[in-house]
């Protein structure tokens, strides 16, 4: 059988229900329909109107039905490769025997979510993720049913790409989707969509590790001129796929790349956008300054006046790529990866499962959105926050993402 059958299977035990029949070739269904597309929608265009990972849609898929089928085509077809390929070789069949030891044995020793904890954050990301009552009335029980799937773990990340996905594709279409890419040891994921999510750290050190090997002088300049360590940016590619940082057209390149090439593609891509903008970077002289030019949407500007500048500067970042695979490293990207992603998981089982002390006791939780795991500790502040309030804090807060942070430990 193939991946997808198997998937869709385990989607619709979980529901309870019938296995959904394939989407049609028609997007505009009604809202209660098993094929209902969000961007098939007026009114979810009309209360999505100043939703973040639409902001920079450029017209791809908004009121052209031909467009919108176009762009889902895209996506499909990039997810074919993995839905067909051998059974004998498949992510799904790897992943499993992944699990009888290893990385992801050890991974299932870190904490989990209660089942209301997760409940709890699906209903606060899916507000932030959208705006209207419709667009969440479909997302929250895909992001629950994809936590489901995964053994109760989810992250943020998660509901940005299940957004994205949803604005093309089915609900249980989006949620195969979603638990296709879990499934997959190369597609890094597993690692990345958890309570505890290592592998985001683990790919921001593995991007140091090797801007510290191959540019020395912007590596120093980055942490010691502008205090702006990796995981402050390179999470809005990871985790999120880029979905909210990327203009559309570039953002259907970038997905298909990532499903073609796995998590490898990511770490190239935050190398070839250090590359891309080092002479600015260089020329920053603070992080402020720095994340104007890591965080590609602020390119574009309030009034989108630069947006085609902006696709052109990604489509380069997206061709240097291709040269990240010729750097002169003493071992593969894979396996530079796979080591920082152990000593992560390590460090994660010291801290939370073998705890040897307690400086941080009582310290679970984003202290400015008590929702998100704490992903840095802010110098000026004092606060403990996550990667999304750094990026953009809460009205009122005295925390800034102009702050020095430095990783939580």
């Amino acid at each position: 059988r193939k991946l997808s059958e198997l998937t869709l299977a385990h989607v619709s035990s979980v529901k309870g229900g019938a296995t959904p029949a394939s989407p049609s070739s028609a997007p505009v269904v009604a809202a209660t329909s098993p094929d209902f597309v969000l961007g098939s929608s007026e009114t979810v265009w009309e209360q999505e109107s100043i939703t973040p990972i639409l902001d920079l849609e450029a017209g791809m898929i908004k009121g052209d039905t031909a467009n919108l089928m176009a762009c889902r085509a895209r996506v499909e077809a990039a997810l074919a490769s993995l839905e067909q390929a051998d059974p004998e070789a498949s992510p799904l069949r790897e992943a499993q025997e992944l699990e009888d030891g290893g990385i992801r044995a050890m991974l299932g020793q870190l904490p989990k979510l209660t089942p209301d904890e997760l409940t709890r954050i699906i209903n606060a990301d899916t507000k932030r993720t959208f705006q209207g009552d419709l667009a969440k009335s479909v997302l929250e029980p895909v992001l629950q049913q994809a936590a489901e799937l995964f053994d109760g773990e989810y992250h943020q990340g998660e509901a940005r790409v299940a957004g994205f996905l949803l604005m093309m594709m089915p609900a249980d279409q989006v949620v195969r989707t979603l638990h296709l890419l879990q499934r997959s040891p190369r597609h890094g994921v597993f690692a990345y969509w958890r309570n505890l999510a290592v592998g985001l750290a683990a790919d921001a050190n593995c991007v140091e590790a090797v801007v510290a090997k191959t540019d020395p002088e912007l590596a120093d300049h980055l942490s010691k001129k502008l205090y702006l360590p990796a995981g402050t940016w390179c999470p809005k590619y990871c985790a999120a796929l880029g979905v909210s940082m990327l203009p559309y057209p570039n953002l259907l390149s970038f997905f298909e790349r990532f499903v073609a090439e796995g998590a490898d593609f990511l770490v190239r891509f935050c190398l070839a956008l250090l590359q891309e903008v080092r002479p600015a970077l260089m020329a920053a002289t603070d992080i402020s300054q720095g994340l104007r030019q890591l965080e590609i949407k602020q390119h574009v500007g309030q009034d989108g006046a630069g947006l085609q500048t902006t696709i052109a500067l990604v489509e380069r970042v997206i061709a240097r790529t291709h040269d990240m695979k010729d750097l002169k490293l003493d071992k593969s990207m894979t396996r530079l990866r796979e080591e920082f992603l152990a000593a992560e998981v390590e460090k994660g089982i010291a801290r939370y499962v073998n705890p040897a002390n307690d400086d941080d006791e009582g310290v679970e939780e984003c202290q400015l959105c008590n929702d998100n795991l704490p992903d840095f500790r802010c110098n000026d502040c004092g606060l403990i926050v996550c990667e999304d309030c750094h990026s953009e804090p809460p009205a009122g807060s005295k925390h800034s993402s102009a702050h020095n942070v430095k990783e939580f430990e």
